[in-house]
């Protein structure tokens, strides 16, 4: 069973979650530890979708609106549960992002990023990243940045930002793993993982501020004050410099993660 445990939830593991289960079943309990914002209550009881394979979910920190991807189906829930639509067009492993206003959605191994209209739920506009999508997509500064791959899988990995208010996209530089996570209350940073990296977005080419030894966690939460962050591999450690602050939280692969900024879970 895959549940979703709070109204802040984000699939911070959304590459390993796509696999196989009788029916994805979504559970939006009304409790969390320290929301980040007012929201709108979520229902409480299994909801079941009828996919069998979950790609990507994402929940608006706005509406309350919860988007689910899986079976090549992008259904759209409101907090009660209940489906609002369903949005065509997106096959395949999906990144889902809402930015505040609008919802981004990507497909993995193509070159088109896409912007849905969250008051009616059609894309508005497409744009072409010139090269193949590999993970997520983060909106910091203005700008929406994705990783991407020219063709074969040789090629190295490279760092790129789209204008959305002119569509220009810019090769940002190289970067060691294709997953993103913003840091709050900065415009100018992104972490990478994995390995778990902080980058300047400032410089042309990005280059990196620190990096974690090893290999590190796969997926990381940011706490609202970006002081901190909360590992996969079960540890918290400090923002800048990485260095653990002696708080283990278990096995972080098993139990995914919780905090106390308002916990996100992924079982």
């Amino acid at each position: 069973m895959l549940t979703v445990r709070n109204p802040h939830v984000r699939a911070h593991r959304a590459a390993r979650s796509s696999r196989p289960t009788i029916a994805v079943v979504v559970v939006l309990l009304l409790a969390a530890l320290v929301p980040l914002a007012p929201s709108p209550v979520a229902a409480t009881g299994p909801i079941d979708l009828g996919i069998d394979t979950l790609s990507a979910f994402e929940r608006d920190p706005v509406t309350g609106n919860l988007v689910v991807a899986g079976d090549d189906r992008l259904l759209v829930l409101d907090p009660a549960g209940a489906e609002i639509t369903e949005v065509e067009g997106f096959p395949g492993e999906v990144t889902l992002l809402f930015d505040g206003s609008d919802l981004w959605v990507g497909t993995r191994g193509s070159a088109t990023l896409a912007r849905v209209d969250t008051a009616t739920w059609e894309v508005s506009e497409t744009f072409d990243l010139g090269a193949l999508l590999q993970g997520n997509v983060a909106v910091v500064g203005g700008g929406v940045w994705a990783v991407t791959r020219d063709t074969s899988p040789s090629d190295g990995l490279t760092l790129r930002r789209l204008d959305p208010s002119t569509g220009t996209v810019e090769a940002r530089g190289a970067v060691p793993a294709a997953r993103l996570t913003a840091i709050p209350g900065t415009d100018t940073e992104l972490l990478t993982t994995t390995p778990l990296t902080r980058l300047d977005l400032a410089t042309d080419p990005v280059t990196v501020l620190d990096e974690m030894p090893g290999v590190g966690p796969e997926a990381v939460v940011v706490a609202p004050t970006g002081d901190r962050l909360w590992g996969t591999d079960g540890t918290e450690r400090a923002i800048p410099g990485f260095a653990p602050t002696g708080v283990h939280h278990g096995d972080g692969n098993a139990i995914a993660l919780e905090h106390a900024a308002g916990a996100d879970l992924l079982l």
